[in-house]
């Protein structure tokens, strides 16, 4: 019975995000996306952040390895829901595409000076070599860096990605750099 209840309970919740991830689609093509940009302490979030995640991989034979090594004091501004969103995306790629028995998923977080680097590493089948890209947005205008992929398949790669840097360089009128790895 516990098993019917847990799976009922895992398929709300997933209806729940995608429910949600429709929603932000949505936002992201009518230009109505609200940011609240605000000081976040970096060590708390991210250790909020990997304590959900790590319940769902318990559930689904996936190993969660996480190390932050960024000071208690440190704060970044930021969205923290899209934050969590866009570290959810992510993970929840990870699982959806692992193809090992036991999975496996490392989280890193480190204070690199001006800003802090986040990376989310899987033992999952990856990324085709060809589809592995480097995007640049600055200002309104999207631009691309030399021999890496064209716009077009960037956007069917990471497609919510490529919609909401664009939209979010719109607006701000700041340079948005991602490196997108293996």
């Amino acid at each position: 019975m516990d098993r019917y209840i847990r799976t009922i309970y895992n398929k709300a919740n997933e209806m729940d995000r995608l429910l949600d991830e429709l929603t932000l689609y949505w936002k992201i093509d009518t230009n109505r996306i609200p940011y609240t940009f605000n000081k976040i302490n970096v060590r708390e979030y991210f250790d909020d952040c990997v304590e959900e995640v790590g319940l769902d991989l318990e559930s689904k034979n996936i190993e969660l390895s996480y190390f932050n090594s960024v000071e208690n004091d440190v704060l970044v501004i930021a969205d923290a829901e899209q934050l969590k969103r866009v570290i959810n995306n992510i993970v929840g790629n990870s699982i959806k595409y692992m193809d090992k028995p036991k999975g496996y998923i490392s989280i890193r977080v480190k204070d690199v000076g001006d800003f802090v680097q986040v990376e989310i590493e899987d033992n999952g089948r990856g990324i085709a070599a060809k589809k592995i890209c480097r995007q640049s947005l600055t200002g309104s205008s999207g631009r691309m860096h030399p021999g890496i992929l064209p716009k077009e398949e960037v956007e069917s790669v990471f497609p919510s990605y490529a919609r909401s840097s664009k939209i979010m360089a719109e607006r701000s009128g700041q340079t948005v750099n991602s490196d997108v790895v293996q």
